[in-house]
């Protein structure tokens, strides 16, 4: 008896010993496979760092106004150089708020911009039913107003801080960052192009006008002529 369960404890023993050395290995392996893991994650992670520097940078620098805009808040979390000198504000004015809190559209361009977008959406609701709407849907409805109204672009009359205003031509993209959706608005100053149409509207008046008086000569002139 005393044979058998000195056998058995040594068997005991030897299972054992097995077991720990099959984990020791197979921990090993995990270890190994963790580390591997880490690594590839630490160089994603500083690749995307690098992206995500590469694409601010450009952002930041480029030379049309943007901002990003969170859908559903409809408060900018992004804004670049261009769009500070556009409109006069500080960083500290404009992140965090909407563009109605800083009254970048004036109640009466909001009146005329109102029905056309309305209109455009082919919607009954109130702005605030709309406002209010889950942001699913509203993405859905701001990707409608962009393929119908803002595909080349739409102008808008906006307003400085210090009251001075100008027309930028718009246009915006639904993107996705993590798990929320921004639009990226684009805000392109034709103040130049404006000057000029007018110019040329004043031009084409004028020419008229010249036509006009030009018409009337010759009339004057073909009626004496035929006087005896």
């Amino acid at each position: 008896v005393i044979f058998l369960l000195i056998v058995s404890a040594i068997c005991t023993q030897i299972a054992f010993y097995f077991k720990i050395m099959k984990d020791l290995t197979m921990s090993d392996t995990l270890r190994s496979a963790i580390q591997v893991t880490n690594e590839q994650l630490e160089s994603k992670n500083k690749e995307l760092k690098e992206s995500e520097e590469r694409f601010f940078k450009i952002f930041d620098n480029n030379p049309v106004a943007l901002t990003f805009g969170e859908i559903g808040t409809n408060k900018i979390n992004y804004a670049n150089k261009l769009f500070y000198n556009y409109f006069g504000y500080t960083k500290e004015e404009v992140i965090g708020h909407t563009s109605e809190e800083l009254n970048l559209v004036s109640p009466e361009e909001n009146a005329r911009l109102l029905p056309i977008i309305l209109s455009y959406l082919e919607e009954n609701r109130t702005v605030a039913e709309l406002q209010a709407l889950p942001v699913e849907e509203m993405e859905q409805l701001l990707i409608k107003l962009r393929q119908k109204m803002f595909g080349s672009g739409f102008e808008v009359l906006y307003t400085r801080k210090n009251k001075e205003t100008f027309f930028a031509l718009v246009f915006y993209e639904i993107i996705a960052i993590g798990n929320k959706k921004f639009a990226l608005t684009s805000y392109q100053d034709i103040t130049d192009r404006k000057n000029a149409e007018k110019k040329v509207e004043a031009q084409n008046k004028e020419l008229i006008k010249i036509n006009k008086e030009l018409e009337s000569f010759n009339y004057i002139s073909s009626h004496d002529l035929q006087e005896p």
